[in-house]
């Protein structure tokens, strides 16, 4: 079969949809399939695939393309790409990621605080004007829910990479396939010694959404109850000063390693030392990517109770309220205290993410979704 993926951005240019257009792309070729990767990400780099990719090929080879395969599938909204394959009576699939199908901004964030209301006109208007980078698109913005929404009429099957936009992402013609991560190389340690002090880590950019603060909160009340710990503070981003401010206010600054962004091996070396991973984002996370990842590694998780994160989390790990500094540090202090109640949740965590989580199982669901539309 011949299979169109478009992926806005693709490598060399690093992140979850690359990532999973990629894997996605490799199993069907490993399958048999003949695959083209299209993408607008114009570098090269100097890596092989065993499929073709077209960066920012002109209207005609686009077309012809097109014209030639048997299904198009879009890891994100292409409108441009949509309509040629629907002009040519090509079956369609669209995955939904973030979260524009429930908020303009795809943020679920309003000023300082998270946005708990359901978007409409009158809530989302004036937060978009009032957002440094909305760039005068406030209406292309606007209509984007409503506009997938309506041609998710139009597509063979729209896919929900989680459990929270199956539920609440208004669109027809829904399939559930989870997100997934290679768990060949997200992989638990040979053994994971018990130190001196309880290393907590915190993965994700360095911005008020993600929660960082929080954590920093709930560690600066474990420090005044004089328990041992180390925190890794992985990620950069603005609001990277404003937290080594407040490790300095809470008196933790000495206990908290920020590290900056890590990747690869760097990055599961980090989760495989660490005791504890911590998830404190006060926004609907519809996935959790770093949770699933240290689960991987058979790590505890705590997580904020918000969103696709909360869900997932629930069976596996421990939850916490959104900004919720003491009942964090309770949890934190619950496992410290519990080092049996550690090694069950992480492998309990390992085996939820074998099962469901594994990318192989995505790119799986994914090549007998496409070949059961186009039998």
């Amino acid at each position: 079969m011949k299979i169109l993926i478009y992926a806005e951005d693709f490598y060399p240019s690093v992140g979850g949809v690359q990532n999973s257009s990629r894997l996605i792309a490799e199993h069907l070729s490993r399958r048999g399939d003949d695959v083209t990767v299209l993408t607008r990400t114009s570098e090269a780099g100097n890596t092989e695939f065993p499929f073709t990719i077209l960066r920012n090929p002109p209207r005609d080879i686009l077309r012809r393309t097109i014209a030639r395969v048997d299904l198009v599938y879009l890891n994100g909204l292409g409108l441009g790409v949509f309509l040629y394959a629907k002009l040519r009576g090509k079956k369609t699939v669209m995955t939904y990621r973030d979260l524009t199908m429930v908020c303009p901004k795809g943020t679920k964030w309003k000023g300082t605080q998270p946005c708990v209301n359901n978007a409409s006109p009158v809530v989302c208007i004036p937060c978009l004007r009032a957002d440094p980078d909305n760039d005068n698109r406030i209406l292309r913005r606007l209509i984007r829910p409503p506009l997938k929404s309506f041609i998710s009429f139009f597509v063979d099957a729209n896919v929900c990479t989680n459990r929270f936009g199956l539920e609440r992402f208004k669109l027809h013609k829904k399939r559930l396939i989870f997100n997934g991560i290679d768990t060949r190389v997200f992989t638990p340690p040979e053994s994971r010694k018990a130190g001196k002090h309880m290393t907590i880590v915190f993965i994700g950019r360095l911005i008020p959404e993600k929660g960082c603060q929080v954590l920093l909160g709930a560690l600066g009340i474990l420090k005044q109850k004089n328990y041992p710990f180390r925190a890794v503070i992985c990620g950069d981003g603005p609001y990277r000063s404003s937290l080594i401010n407040l490790a300095d206010k809470y008196d933790i600054r000495n206990d908290v390693d920020f590290t900056g962004t890590r990747t690869g091996e760097a990055l599961v070396e980090t989760l495989q030392q660490a005791d504890i991973a911590v998830v404190p984002s006060l926004i609907d996370e519809p996935f959790g990517l770093s949770a699933v990842e240290a689960m991987a590694c058979e790590l505890p998780v705590i997580a904020s109770n918000v969103g696709g994160l909360g869900i997932m989390v629930k069976e596996t790990g421990l939850l916490f309220e959104r900004g919720d500094v003491s009942g964090l540090a309770e949890q934190l202090t619950h496992l410290a205290e519990n080092p049996a109640l550690r090694r069950r949740l992480g492998e309990n965590g390992r085996s939820v993410t074998l099962s469901i989580y594994d990318s192989e199982l995505m790119a799986e669901s994914y090549y007998r979704l496409f070949h059961e539309l186009c039998s």
